[in-house]
């Protein structure tokens, strides 16, 4: 998890009905009877924690989620935006992706202020990565133990201790 989301790109979207129904009967036990409302609840906790901007749509192929505020189009997305408005009205639309990327201070961590290289990692931890958010938060119970140079296989849950175990 470390490594991996500091590379990750940052989208988020969560699957509707639509994305879950060919599943049905095909996979899973859980996938066969998963409707986007079972899973809504946990997509708005992790939302909620790592911060993402979007705008509601509205769409039922585009569920909405707990969003800041989105990032601005550009001036070339904008004209491309107000063209499909006009060609297609409700039809088609453009908006912004939905990105784990912070438009306003959240969890105390500073809105993104559009410095450019975000590959080579965020120093204001604007963006969702494990660096500047999850070990922070973890860190922050006094429950937390980092085991550097490990590969971690399982892991375990003690419901009596409500933690997990060694």
């Amino acid at each position: 998890m470390y490594g991996r989301s500091i590379m990750w790109g940052r989208q988020v979207y969560r699957w509707s009905d639509l994305d879950l129904k060919p599943m049905q009967g095909k996979a899973s036990e859980w996938t066969g009877r998963c409707v986007n409302a079972d899973i809504a609840p946990w997509y708005s906790y992790v939302e909620k924690f790592i911060g993402v901007s979007g705008q509601a749509e509205g769409l039922a192929h585009l569920p909405d989620g707990e969003f800041l505020p989105p990032m601005q189009l550009n001036c070339a997305e904008l004209q491309v935006q107000e063209a499909m408005a006009r060609r297609w009205r409700r039809e088609r639309l453009m908006t912004i992706g939905r990105c784990a990327v912070l438009t306003r201070p959240h969890q105390g961590r500073a809105a993104c202020h559009y410095c450019g290289p975000c590959e080579r990692g965020c120093i204001t931890h604007s963006y969702f990565s494990s660096i500047g958010s999850t070990l922070p938060a973890a860190a922050a119970t006094g429950r937390l133990t980092l085991r550097p140079n490990s590969v971690v296989a399982q892991v375990m849950y003690d419901e009596r201790m409500d933690r997990a175990t060694e």
